[in-house]
């Protein structure tokens, strides 16, 4: 952990020189390591690089689509001093009960991003995924959170259902 940390080091000093407002701090998903090894090693090796992130003046994004579960409910991902989370997605994408659950465990400080699943944004309707989005924003009222997709987009993703999506957040917004 001390290699990866010094290479973060240098990697933020790198992109510090180029500008950046973002970095990427990604940590594996509960199915890929016990909750033993996140509190030893993932979590301190975490706020180390999201401290000197913030000396340089950077956000820290951290995505985790695979399931967050009980990582989340036991308040791993608020330990980590990151700016914005994504995703908290219920089934069949991710394993939260609900995006309004999900939120109540997760700091207000830090941004939630995406929770329109690949899978909704495959197979349903326009209609259905600005159903879909504005039940998401209003789960999401008074936060700060970003409507996207739980995932990057699929090349075959309908072009209207991300259209819903975007329509669905000027419509909540009164635009």
């Amino acid at each position: 952990m001390d290699k990866v940390i010094r290479l973060d080091e240098k990697m933020l000093d790198a992109l510090q020189k180029a500008d950046c407002d973002f970095v990427f701090l990604g940590g594996p998903g509960a199915e890929m390591l016990s909750p033993k090894y996140y509190e030893n090693y993932i979590i301190p090796g975490s706020q180390t690089v999201t401290q000197m992130a913030h000396a340089r003046g950077f956000q820290v994004y951290s995505h985790i689509c695979s399931p967050v579960e009980p990582f989340l409910t036991m308040g791993f991902y608020n330990r980590m001093g990151i700016d914005l989370f994504e995703t908290l997605s219920p089934p069949p994408v991710g394993n939260v009960q609900s995006m309004g659950d999900a939120i109540t465990k997760l700091d207000p400080h830090i941004c939630t991003r995406g929770n329109v699943g690949l899978d909704a944004l495959l197979n349903k309707t326009p209609a259905e995924i600005r159903e879909l989005s504005l039940a998401i924003l209003e789960q999401t009222r008074g936060r700060k959170h970003i409507l996207a997709a739980s995932d990057y987009l699929f090349y075959n993703i309908p072009e209207e259902n991300v259209a819903a999506m975007c329509a669905a957040v000027r419509e909540f917004n009164g635009a």
